[in-house]
This record gives structure tokens, C-alpha cells and sequence, in this order.
């Protein structure tokens, strides 16, 4: 100080300098002294027999959700001193410590905690509260120094932290290995957290295990002005106008849409957003169990390796839900469940595969390998859905679980079966980046098609007859792979896919993010079939069928090209 004394005056920055001792406390304000009263207290001793350390290991083994309340709680216990259990005052639940009323003379306090123990457990707390110490002390007890029988209470009252973090026996009372702990704790707000931390000290001193395996701590539930309705008197009227409009199942799935590290937002607006979701949802699984009428799964299933390639890929995104949402839910990210099942319905079958495979659903014949494979792929979807879905839309999974064909016969409840395994031999890793690139290739096209509703009067695909051009190897050996596939992958009447070599003609669209792309667009020629709603040239051709084109007349005459 001295040194930095000088340098301010040698720049001429220093007003005064003067030294001052303050061996005591003082006010900054009056700068007088301040009285500070020294009393004894009760304190966990957290270096005794490494309990610092094993706490600290016990937080690494912990699941936290989210992980940074890890770090929070692991830095409080490392940086705290020795905690404090009592304070003094004169009401409260009285420290289980007993004196001589002679000499002072503090008798074992496992002697006193023991007593204590006992009177609590024949007589209750009240009892307990109300009791003088030759109530609780057993007439064996005798002082040691002086040898009266006369004790008086601790006059310090326990902590209110302390006595907090002690109502961990009451999730696994007097639990000998760690397998009878809970599995998980829930918190709401910061309160919840120190508890978390606080249970833990005396759980690993007095247990040496955890009181909880897992640990999630999520912010209050708010209404849509931001304020917290669970505390409030209102908070259950609320839930149950919920549960009388929404239903249970909506409410759930609100709660399971939520991000716990945010506030968790119950407004009007959010319930409807999720029953849209669940909605559309359930309208799907009705699709899905509408088209596997007459399914025999015993009898109609079609082997993995003579699926067509869009139901394999379909069922390689069903072993990626499986797998991804099981991970979610072990790590209580409810909120990627969500995201998961949602998107997994609504995007990879509603407006992909469902889409895709929608011709071969309603025009082939019911015997065909085509159709039995598109069922069995529906099958599998909607056997892992419903278990996927039974811990949150409990209701809705039971239900569908129901209408599923042979489903019941093996598990009359969906909640009798098995979780679903991620089957490895569904997963094609090879393939999805090549569906990848081939879907982008089709949102790409439906754009152009798009542009094309007023000029050339195509208002739906399936008026539309496309000519692409592959001048990129890439590209052109992907759109090759899939070429039998491709009018139905992009929901046209007509593709036509030209070599490389040939030269793209001047003005037609080229892509901008796909390599070598280009297409034009024409207008279907021919007649609409009735029966596929395919535009065809062969549609007319046939006097007994006038209106369908050669593709649904072979069908109905039973041509085997469809087995």
C-alpha cells in the first residue's frame, strides 16, 4: 500500500494518505463499533472422515436435468464451510442435545438423538415438542460428573435448512443400500435445488448412498401474463378446466412439449397448439389402422430384405425414433420426445412416405407383395407408436393399441407389453443419405410446381409431367436408382429422365442448391383415371373399362405384374 501510496503522489493524483488500524468490526457509515454477539452452534463438520469428497463423487453419479445444475450444486458443497444446523430462538423444534442443570455437563449426544428418535416414534412430534427431558431421557442416564439425574434442553432450535434437508428419509425411510432410493426428484425453482443439495450431506454421512437416483429441477409453471398460477388459489381450477375441455392425455402432452429450462407457459394458446398436434396425431394412427384392414400379421408379413426401398427407409426412421426417443426420455429431455414423435408423424409419414406409398395402398390389388409390404411397415409403426406413446398419451395409446390387428391377442394391454427395441438390422445408414438427397431433390420439384399452378394450369402434381436433366454423375445416378420409383416419389403422372450427355435446352429451370438439375415441366397429356388419378394416354383405349387407364385394368383383370 505503501508503494502504491507514493506512485499517486509522485503523479500528483493523491488527496491524503493516512493509515488505520480496525482490529473490530465497525460501521461504514458512523464508523463506530460494532457489538457482535459469539454464540455456540451446532455444525456438520463436512471435512470429517472425507464427507466433502464423497459428496462430491456422489453428485458426478447423479443424473442431472438440465446438466448445469450439476456444476451449481457441485460448486456450493466444495466451497461451503461447515454447516450450520442450529440457530438460536425460542421456538422451533429443540436441537436433541441434553445438559447436567448442575454443571453443564453435555451428556453423548448419540444418547440424546436415540432418546429423541424413540419419543418421536411412540408419541409424535407434538408430544415430542411439548415433553420436559426426563420425558425423553431414559432413568439410566445419569450425569457422568456429578452424577444428578436433573437435565435441561439444548436452548438452540434446529435449523430450518437442516430440518429440510432430513425429510429425505421420508422418499426411502431408513433404507440400508442405495437400490431403495428414489428413482427420481422433482424440483420446481431455486428452493427445490437447495434442497437437492442440502439432502444430500446427511444422506451420504448417516446412509453413505444418494436419497434419489435422478434429479430434475424445472422453473414454475406460468400463465400466459408471466405470472406463477401453481401457488395461486386458482392453480387446480385451472387444471381442471384443462382436463374437462382438453382431456388428460392434452394436458400431458402439454406438460411433455415444455422445456424445463424455460417457464413452463399454460395459456389457452399453448393448450390448442398441443390439441392441434395430438389432433393431427390421432388422425394419422386413424389412417394408418384404417389401411390394415383384412392384415393377417402371421400370414401377410413380407420379409425386410423383399421390402421396396422407401419402406425400408420408412422403417429406418422408425429404429431412429425408437432409438432417440428412448434416449430422451432416460435423460428427461421431454421436450425432444416430443419434438421426436411429432415430427415423426407429421413430416417422415404424413407428408412423406404416406404420400408416397398412397397408390400402392388404394389401387393394388389386396394379394399383392406391394400392398402387404406398405402393411407391414404400417404395422411395425403403429405397434412401436402406441408403446412410445402409452407414458404420455395413455388413453390415445390404449385405444389404438386396441384396433391393431393380433395386437390384443399377444398383450391385452399395451401397458403389458414389452418397450420397443431399436432393431438393428432396420438401420441403413447408406441409404438415408442417399433419401436425403433424393427427398430435397423432390421439395425442390414441388417448388417449381408450385410456381407452375397459374402459368400452365397445373394445379395439382399429378397433372404434371416432368423431363429432368442429371449433367452432375451424382445426381444422375441417384435419380437412375429410384427410376421406377420416381413418379410416385414425386406424385406425377409421368418422369422422364434424361442421359447426362444430353444437352439441357435453353430457358428451363435449373437448380440452385442441387448440382446439375434441371427440369421442365409439361402438362400430363391424356385422360385422368378414375381409379389411380393418373393422367395416361391409355385411358379411353378400352371399351369395357372407358374410364381407367391399362395399369388399373390389369389389376382388376388379375395380372400378375402387381403380385
Amino acid at each position: 500500500s505503501d508503494l502504491i501510496s507514493l506512485e499517486l503522489e509522485k503523479r500528483g493524483c493523491l488527496l491524503m494518505s493516512e493509515p488505520v488500524e480496525q482490529p473490530y468490526p465497525h460501521c461504514l457509515y458512523c464508523k463506530q463499533p460494532i457489538i457482535v454477539r459469539i454464540a455456540d452452534k451446532w455444525v456438520f463438520n463436512l471435512n470429517a472422515n472425507n464427507l466433502r469428497e464423497r459428496i462430491l463423487r456422489t453428485v458426478d453419479e447423479v443424473n442431472w436435468s438440465p446438466n448445469w445444475s450439476k456444476n451449481r450444486i457441485s460448486d456450493a458443497i466444495a466451497n461451503r464451510s461447515d454447516w450450520r444446523l442450529s440457530q438460536r430462538r425460542i421456538w422451533g423444534v429443540p436441537a436433541p442435545a441434553f445438559y447436567c442443570s448442575n454443571c453443564n455437563l453435555q451428556i453423548d449426544i448419540l444418547e440424546g438423538i436415540n432418546a429423541s428418535s424413540n419419543m418421536i416414534s411412540k408419541k409424535g412430534i407434538n408430544r415430542w415438542l411439548r415433553a420436559k427431558p426426563s420425558d425423553v431421557l431414559p432413568d439410566s442416564i445419569i450425569c457422568e460428573r456429578c452424577g444428578s439425574s436433573d437435565f435441561r434442553w439444548e436452548t438452540d432450535s434446529l435449523d430450518t435448512e437442516f430440518i429440510l434437508a432430513m425429510s429425505y428419509r421420508t422418499i426411502s425411510p431408513r433404507k440400508k443400500d442405495s437400490s431403495l432410493c428414489a428413482d427420481i426428484c422433482l424440483g420446481s425453482d431455486s428452493h427445490n435445488e437447495k434442497w437437492f443439495q442440502f439432502s444430500l450431506i446427511p444422506s451420504i454421512a448417516i446412509e453413505g448412498s444418494p436419497p434419489f437416483k435422478s434429479a430434475l429441477i424445472h422453473v414454475p409453471v406460468v400463465n400466459g401474463d408471466g405470472k406463477e398460477i401453481f401457488r395461486a388459489e386458482d392453480g387446480s381450477a385451472i387444471v381442471q378446466e384443462i382436463l374437462n375441455n382438453f382431456g388428460a392425455d392434452v394436458l400431458r402432452f402439454w406438460v411433455t412439449s415444455m422445456n424445463c429450462r424455460k417457464h413452463l407457459k399454460l395459456s389457452d394458446l399453448h393448450i390448442e397448439m398441443v390439441s392441434k398436434t395430438h389432433r393431427r396425431i390421432m388422425n394419422i394412427c386413424r389412417f394408418l389402422i384404417n389401411n390394415l384392414s383384412g392384415y393377417d400379421p402371421e400370414n401377410d408379413r413380407v420379409d425386410y430384405k423383399c421390402l421396396q426401398a422407401i419402406d425400408r427407409w420408412a422403417l429406418h426412421r422408425l429404429a431412429r425414433l425408437v432409438d432417440e426417443a428412448t434416449k430422451a426420455l432416460e435423460d428427461f429431455q421431454f421436450h425432444c420426445f416430443y419434438r421426436l414423435v411429432r415430427d415423426f408423424c407429421l413430416v417422415d409419414m404424413s407428408s412423406l412416405y404416406l404420400n408416397i406409398v398412397r397408390r400402392r395402398l388404394y389401387t393394388f390389388p389386396r394379394w399383392s407383395s406391394g400392398r402387404r409390404a406398405v402393411q407391414t411397415v404400417i404395422y411395425e409403426i403403429l405397434t412401436s407408436l402406441a408403446k412410445l406413446m402409452a407414458p404420455v398419451l395413455s388413453f390415445t395409446a390404449e385405444e389404438i393399441w386396441r384396433h391393431i390387428p393380433g395386437a390384443a391377442k399377444e398383450y391385452p394391454s399395451v401397458y403389458l407389453s414389452q418397450w420397443p427395441d431399436v432393431k438393428q438390422y432396420f438401420m441403413d445408414s447408406e441409404s438415408e443419405s442417399g433419401w436425403d438427397r433424393l427427398l430435397r431433390i423432390r421439395s425442390e420439384i414441388y417448388k417449381l410446381l408450385e410456381k407452375h399452378r397459374q402459368g400452365e394450369g397445373i394445379s395439382n402434381p399429378s397433372q404434371a409431367s416432368l423431363i429432368l436433366y442429371a449433367s452432375s454423375a451424382d445426381t444422375y445416378d441417384l435419380l437412375d436408382k429410384y427410376i421406377d420409383d420416381l413418379e410416385a416419389i414425386l406424385m406425377v403422372s409421368r418422369v422422364r429422365l434424361m442421359s447426362p450427355d444430353d444437352p439441357i435446352p435453353d430457358g428451363i429451370w435449373r437448380s440452385d442448391s442441387i448440382e446439375g438439375l434441371a427440369v421442365e415441366v409439361r402438362r400430363a397429356s391424356g385422360e385422368r383415371c378414375e381409379r389411380c388419378r393418373i393422367y395416361s394416354d391409355t385411358v379411353g383405349t378400352n371399351e369395357q373399362y372407358p374410364t381407367l387407364c391399362y395399369r388399373c385394368i390389369g389389376i382388376l383383370e388379375g395380372g400378375t405384374y402387381y403380385i
